[in-house]
């Protein structure tokens, strides 16, 4: 797709031509043709484009799950869980062990609230598959180059080739990632992560239903104490 767009500074206006490519929310830069205009701008070219191509919305944008891999949830009896701050660079040094904090409570949370039994001790994790799920977040200072927020929460579990059964690893079965701009702000942290635990979440019930089930039945005789 092509974008075109017009800007001026002291020294005249810079006409751009943008090529791109959209991926699903994502918009990856194939081509930045400009025509005219002062050195100045020229030298803005790059952080101008970025602006132009990702989401202006203040709100947080998660990708939905990858299609087939839903099936991969099947079975399981519960998840380990790994909350990580993969670099934090637009977050104050001060802020991040706190934020990291409120991030796992909050997320542990929201699996015991849906009913996902969280798997604590050695034994009962390696009975289960050793299935954890990680979350990883990303918080960048806006440079013009890269999104401030970029999300993953992916799952992970001990396989078998199929070639050779005696083979085990570790490999992501499942997985949702979003990014969020245009600026860093805790709220929107929070609710990006939230999101895109609610698609494990949806993912999780759909392939083991009678789990569902049974959790909505302790929710009542809970409530009925």
């Amino acid at each position: 797709m092509i974008l075109e767009k017009t800007f001026g500074d002291t020294n005249g206006p810079v006409f751009l031509q943008i090529s791109y490519l959209r991926y699903g929310r994502f918009d990856i830069i194939l081509g930045i043709l400009p025509v005219g205009g002062g050195a100045a701008m020229l030298r803005m070219i790059f952080a101008i484009a970025f602006l132009l191509l990702v989401s202006s919305a203040v709100v947080a944008q998660a990708e939905a799950g990858y299609p087939g891999q839903k099936g991969n949830l099947r079975g399981l009896s519960g998840v380990g869980l790994v909350v990580i701050l993969a670099r934090a660079d637009g977050l104050d040094e001060a802020q991040r062990p706190e934020v990291l904090k409120m991030l796992k409570a909050e997320t542990t949370a929201q699996l015991q609230k849906a009913g996902i039994p969280l798997l604590r001790s050695n034994d009962e994790f390696e009975k289960a598959g050793s299935p954890r799920l990680v979350v990883l977040i990303t918080l960048d200072k806006l440079n013009g180059f890269v999104h401030p927020l970029v999300t993953e929460v992916k799952l992970v579990q001990k396989v078998r080739l199929a070639r050779d059964a005696s083979i085990e690893t570790d490999a992501v079965t499942w997985r949702t990632d979003g990014i969020g701009g245009p600026k860093l702000e805790i709220p929107m942290i929070r609710h990006q992560v939230g999101t895109e635990i609610d698609q494990f979440i949806k993912d999780y019930f759909a392939e083991n239903p009678k789990q569902s089930a049974r959790s909505n039945d302790e929710v009542s005789k809970s409530r009925k104490r």
